[in-house]
């Protein structure tokens, strides 16, 4: 795509062309720009749903050891490309500043829409999750998890407004629960598309917990 301010790239030049040298302890104060994000006291009421927030939140404070923790070793979380550039050119900081905002502005709404309880949860042979927000569902169910709604054991789908189809929903599972939710088995004129790997669907509906209910009559039938 077309990039128009040039400035970043030629800020992003100078930090791969950098001969900047530092220790690993220093990142530190490449981690500190996280603090400026709006999303910090939400990282501490959901750490699910922010968790490279809440890691990064951490390193500001000791990089090495939050580097080498088990957490970052789970989610390949550690010093990258992104805190050397911002060491290397501080002026790419508001850059990174405004990506990471949009990065967490989905997860955000996610926490909202669970905090407010404008979710359904359905139960049946599996759990679904049913919202009627433009939000990612991935979010939705850590969010859920971290207000003990749900576990990361029990098998459950989020259903959520679908972006590009009108009056269709996105049912989507985590792919822990592969074995026990497999949308490549529904059926029918109402399901607009079905991913090869049957962990995520579109299908029209009249709402969100009627996606829900139909998928889970065809999931265990």
């Amino acid at each position: 795509g077309k990039v128009k301010d040039t400035k970043f790239l030629d800020l992003l030049a100078d930090a791969v062309y950098s001969t900047f040298e530092t220790d690993l302890s220093a990142f530190a104060e490449a981690f500190k720009l996280v603090e400026k994000l709006p999303y910090a006291d939400l990282a501490q009421k959901f750490p699910r749903t922010f968790h490279t927030l809440r890691l990064m939140l951490e390193a500001a404070k000791d990089p090495v050891a939050v580097s080498m923790s088990r957490d970052a070793l789970e989610t390949g979380f550690g010093v990258d490309f992104a805190c050397y550039a911002v060491m290397a050119a501080p002026e790419l900081e508001p850059y990174v500043l405004k990506g990471l905002e949009r990065h967490y502005a989905e997860a955000k709404r996610a926490a909202e829409v669970a905090a407010a309880g404008r979710y359904a949860v359905i139960k049946g042979p599996v759990t679904a999750i049913a919202a009627e927000d433009h939000i990612p569902p991935g979010p939705l169910w850590n969010a859920l998890q971290d207000l003990g709604v749900i576990t990361a054991a029990e098998p459950a789908f989020v259903v959520v407004k679908d972006r590009r189809n009108p009056r269709a929903y996105t049912l989507w599972r985590p792919d822990r629960h592969a074995n026990a939710i497999d949308f490549r088995r529904l059926q029918g004129p109402e399901v607009i598309f079905k991913h090869a790997s049957g962990f995520l669907a579109v299908v029209k509906a009249e709402s969100a917990e009627a996606a829900a209910r139909y998928a889970l009559a065809q999931l265990h039938a």
